[in-house]
């Protein structure tokens, strides 16, 4: 197990949840612009996450991470379970806002488009 970048993965999740909290209202999409810039690793990831269900995306992101910190399945979801039990929560309405925020996008830019 890696533990260093199991940690790693913790936090970088940590603050892009933190960035798409509602009260950062307007903000949210510049916010994870930049985080996206500072995390380039997960840019595919978030594309492919707007093509799924947020519970196929967290299962995707459970898996990843698994990769990364050469950890098994069953032990992050120990870990989650007796450490982090609302981080599951947390990453579904994440990236639920994710895919609201690129649905906003597109939407704004085709009105833009077509006046």
């Amino acid at each position: 197990m890696n533990f260093q970048e199991l940690m790693n993965a913790a936090i970088e999740l940590q603050v892009l949840i933190h960035t798409l909290k509602p009260e950062n209202g307007n903000l949210r999409w510049e916010m994870l612009q930049d985080w996206l810039k500072s995390h380039p690793q997960y840019k595919k990831r978030i594309n492919h996450y707007l093509t799924v269900t947020s519970v196929e995306a967290v299962g995707d992101l459970k898996r990843y991470i698994c990769r990364r910190a050469d950890i098994s399945p069953a032990v992050l979801q120990t870990l989650i379970n007796a450490n982090f039990p609302a981080l599951e929560i947390q990453a579904r309405s994440a990236i639920e806002t994710i895919q609201q925020l690129y649905r906003e996008r597109l939407t704004s830019e085709r009105q833009e488009i077509t006046t």
